[in-house]
């Protein structure tokens, strides 16, 4: 299992000790682009979470812990685009919106950008592996 995104200073120390214990990779976005090639290799499937707070904070307002270091909407959205390429996505999901929280409804209107893109990505993907078959 890896995590993308994982802001180190709004976690506990111990989450990163269990994640450790557990084998789980993670990269911060002090770390991006992650390396995706490998990542893709060492997974048969993947099940994808997109959790909008780890986007900065201009871009998610409307998350449970704003990220004031995150990440720019324009380097998730290539990441989600080879992601969905390799065929290995088999299901994937958006978390993290709070509405109570949203200015502006930005943080809605990302997430919304976010699905079209994994579904528009997930199609062709989808399209790919059955002319294959």
């Amino acid at each position: 299992m890896i995590c993308l995104g994982l802001q180190e200073w709004s976690n506990t120390e111990i989450l990163f000790v269990r994640a450790k214990e557990m084998g789980i990779q993670y990269v911060t976005p002090s770390q991006f682009p992650p390396n995706l090639d490998l990542l893709l290799t060492r997974s048969e499937k993947i099940y994808l979470t997109i959790c909008l707070d780890v986007f900065a904070f201009p871009f998610a307002p409307g998350v449970s812990a704003p990220q004031p270091l995150g990440i720019m909407p324009s380097q998730a959205f290539p990441i989600l685009e080879q992601l969905f390429r390799s065929g290995k996505v088999i299901s994937f999901d958006i978390a993290e919106l709070n509405p109570k929280f949203d200015r502006d409804q930005m943080t809605a209107a990302l997430a919304a950008q976010l699905l079209l893109s994994s579904v528009k990505n997930f199609k062709k993907a989808f399209a790919a592996l059955s002319n294959t078959i």
